[in-house]
């Protein structure tokens, strides 16, 4: 029987400075990684293959990748065109960016090639500060500044089409998207006032509905990044209202119980752009964020001889609510 030891990690990619950290999940506790060469602007795109993770710019073309195992980054294929403020989310062979910039454009960038492919337009739905998270190979996108922003659109990754989801109900922007099993979340962000959203709105997949989760701990939230480990939603910085940066912004959020928890704050490594030191930047972690999972598989009759399997995005297919909702 071969022995198994998981490593989980998080790592959040400061988009507007070259900075950066890994929050260990089982110590709770952060550190800085190696910084990249590249900054940008605006959010950007990010995905993972397990070893690697690729984040695009936001306001530039450039696509960096950072190796998990040396820390180390590196340059990629370059993006058709920069696109701001876009919704993403990463699968187990590519990522998708989507919107941005007042656009309707779609790209795929592949991890095994490391390039950049473009896809079919959104005719009209010229979106940015839209919120995504994917679903069976499906990339699902609310909100934004393109009215009304209750819409929800899918883009179907195998047969490259547009469709039309159920509303999300409230007018959003700068929120977070994750998903996690069989659901997606749509975390926090802004609607359009004064108001920084302190909701978790969860899509339910087997009636294609929305319902809403428990709120934030702290409050309302815009402009923080959520990722999973596949069992709790990880929720980090952003910007409050009215007190911009106040507080430790980091929180886990626990699906089973429908709770949310403090967790460890970041260390002071990520300074430039906007926002406190202490919880990152409240700017640019739009959605510039990223998790990786991997499990050593450790032979006993080869110990030294290690294989690495990536865990990504597995969803079930269990529709059942645990909290009864």
């Amino acid at each position: 029987m071969a022995t198994v030891a998981l490593i989980q990690k998080m790592y959040s990619l400061n988009d507007e400075s070259t900075s950066g950290e890994s929050y260990t999940i089982p110590d709770d506790a952060c550190t800085a990684i190696t910084t990249n060469s590249v900054g940008g602007g605006g959010g950007g795109s990010c995905g993972n293959d397990g070893s690697v993770i690729w984040r695009g710019h936001g306001n530039t073309t450039t696509t960096s990748g950072f190796t998990i195992a040396t820390d180390a980054w590196a340059a990629s294929g370059a993006i058709p065109a920069s696109r701001q403020y876009c919704g993403y989310s990463g699968f187990d062979t590519c990522m998708i960016q989507a919107y941005g910039s007042s656009n309707d454009d779609f790209y795929r960038f592949t991890f095994a090639v490391g390039t950049w492919a473009t896809e079919a337009v959104d005719t009209g739905q010229d979106n940015q500060l839209c919120t995504s998270f994917g679903f069976a190979r499906r990339l699902h996108t609310m909100g934004g500044l393109l009215a009304p922003n209750t819409d929800q659109r899918v883009f179907d990754l195998a047969d490259d089409t547009h469709v039309a989801g159920t509303s999300i109900g409230d007018n959003t922007r700068w929120a977070a998207g994750v998903s996690i099993a069989s659901r997606g979340y749509l975390i926090g962000g802004y609607d359009g006032s004064s108001i920084s959203l302190d909701n978790a709105v969860v899509w339910l997949p087997e009636n294609d509905a929305w319902v809403n989760g428990a709120a934030i701990t702290g409050g309302g939230r815009r402009l923080a990044h959520a990722v999973t480990d596949l069992a709790k939603i990880y929720f980090r910085s952003g910007l409050t209202y009215p007190s911009p940066g106040a507080g430790n912004l980091n929180h886990r959020y626990d699906p089973d119980t429908n709770a949310w928890a403090t967790m460890s704050v970041m260390v002071n490594s990520m300074t430039a752009g906007v926002g406190t030191p202490s919880n990152g930047n409240m700017y640019s972690p739009i959605q510039v964020f990223s998790f990786s999972q991997i499990a050593y598989i450790d032979s006993e009759s080869s110990p030294e001889d290690t294989a690495k399997i990536k865990l990504t995005y597995t969803l079930g297919y269990d529709y059942t609510m645990p909290w009864g909702g």
